[in-house]
């Protein structure tokens, strides 16, 4: 596949990948292994969610004013109970949360799981390290802003590795496999709300390279080719 470029490869991926029930802490888990292990089954895609959250006794508290905002929402998607539930956690580790806000994987709520977003990229980049002619696409669901975004890629030194397109993005050429291998570009990094800007340019607008089809589907026989989210 080394002579396909970019946008000719079907990628495994899997959505809320730091979501997993062998990982420390996390509730509710969409896979059973983690990042590093799906990466060795051989997914590709990684669908993350980055929050604010402060380390609180065993567990993270998430950042209040994210909560609020988000509670309609997140009672449509997990159920009254599971917030609840979360809230009551919220509120007992309140006094326990100490410290600066940090950036976490999260899925909605920290108190449901959580990830030290350094600590994912870190382990990123040593997988990276340990396999040099693979190639990854990040796919980050935002709620922390693209400086702290950058912030935890420049700390990690995943930084290093990363694939910044031709300016002015959207990219309308891709590199081939080859081309991000040999240059050690190796990951793609895209956002879903609010991109990098001329600031950070590796940081791309996700729905202006990358066209969804219908996810919300509970059959093989209902999956199809129809548009959903992105541009054509």
């Amino acid at each position: 596949l080394c002579e396909r470029t970019l946008d000719t490869v079907a990628l495994a991926a899997t959505h809320n990948a730091m979501s997993a029930a062998l990982e420390p802490g996390w509730y509710l888990a969409n896979h059973q292994g983690g990042i590093l292990a799906q990466l060795d089954y051989g997914v590709r895609g990684l669908l993350i969610d980055t929050h604010y959250g402060r380390a609180a006794g065993e567990g993270v508290h998430t950042d209040p004013e994210q909560f609020a905002e988000l509670r309609a929402a997140l009672v449509t998607e997990l159920g009254e109970p599971a917030v609840a539930a979360a809230e009551r956690l919220a509120a007992q580790a309140l006094d326990d949360a100490t410290g600066p806000l940090r950036t976490y994987l999260c899925h909605s709520l920290c108190e449901l799981g959580a990830t030290s977003l350094d600590t994912a990229l870190s382990d990123i980049d040593a997988w990276l390290t340990a396999h040099p002619h693979e190639v990854i696409v990040l796919f980050i669901q935002d709620a922390i802003t693209p400086a702290d975004t950058a912030a935890a890629f420049e700390r990690t030194g995943l930084i290093d590795r990363v694939y910044t397109p031709a300016q002015p993005a959207p990219a309308v050429t891709w590199p081939t496999l080859r081309e991000l291998i040999e240059n050690d570009t190796r990951v793609v990094v895209l956002a879903e709300h609010t991109s990098g800007g001329t600031s950070y340019p590796w940081y791309q607008e996700g729905f202006a390279v990358v066209q969804e089809t219908d996810y919300d589907v509970r059959a093989v026989s209902e999956l199809d080719c129809e548009p959903n989210r992105g541009g054509t």
